[in-house]
């Protein structure tokens, strides 16, 4: 039998940062949208709010980029929301505000607090807001975002499973 050296700090280290992903490409081929998404990608950072539109809506995802080793396209897409009556400027403070009290969503407080350096804010302005919804309800049946729990009724029986 082999033997290891046991870090109990590393292996709750690995623990904390572990994430659970589905990556289906059956799911991204069918991926069919009724309008164009223009995304514009801003890191998460209380600095960064005036970059954030004051006036538009539509939908936004959180990624994960560790920006090591000049590799320019390797990410994590986490979540993806939506907001139809408020801006993304106020959608996104909120998400500071969380950030900072460590209250909200669990899932989200969690990716909010372990990823903070690493973390950016993705949106793209939908002016047909009627659409927003729907997208967002595709975009998750697409991405299969690990942060997100409130899931389409077509995948809502799958992914409770998924996680048990």
């Amino acid at each position: 039998m082999e033997q290891y050296d046991l870090d109990l700090k590393l292996a709750i280290e690995f623990k904390v940062h572990t994430v659970k992903f589905i990556l289906d490409p059956n799911k991204w081929g069918n991926l069919t949208l009724p309008v164009t998404l223009n995304w514009t990608m801003i890191p998460f950072h209380q600095n960064q709010v005036q970059n954030v539109p004051n006036d538009k809506v539509g939908v936004y995802s959180f990624i994960v980029k560790p920006d090591i080793a000049n590799h320019t396209n390797c990410s994590y897409l986490m979540y993806v929301g939506q907001t139809t009556h408020q801006s993304f400027r106020l959608r996104y403070t909120q998400y500071l505000h969380d950030q900072r009290t460590k209250k909200g969503r669990l899932y989200v407080v969690h990716m909010l607090s372990t990823w903070p350096e690493h973390l950016w804010f993705c949106y793209a302005p939908i002016q047909q807001v009627e659409y927003i919804g729907e997208i967002e309800d595709r975009l998750k049946i697409a991405y299969v975002p690990p942060v997100n729990r409130d899931w389409p009724a077509e995948t809502r029986g799958a992914m409770a499973l998924w996680r048990r």
